[in-house]
C-alpha cells in the first residue's frame, strides 16, 4: 500500500485496514470496533481511519 494514497482516504475496507494495522482480521476489526469507526453502507463495511488513529493515539503507551 502506498502511504501517500492512504493519507487521502477517509475510510477503508477491512482488508486495507488489516494492511494498515499490520495485523489479522480479528485484531483489525476489534480495534475498529473499539474506536467506534465501523460504518455500514448497505452490505459493505468501511472503517473511518481518523477515528482509528485517534483511538490508537489514546491507547499508546
Amino acid at each position: 500500500m502506498n502511504k501517500s494514497n492512504l493519507i487521502d482516504k477517509k475510510a477503508v475496507n477491512t482488508e486495507t485496514l488489516m494492511e494498515v494495522l499490520d495485523c489479522g482480521r480479528k485484531t483489525a476489526t476489534e480495534i475498529g470496533n473499539k474506536a467506534g469507526a465501523k460504518m455500514c453502507v448497505g452490505r459493505k463495511i468501511l472503517w473511518n481511519l481518523k477515528l482509528i488513529q485517534q483511538y490508537l493515539d489514546t491507547i499508546a503507551e
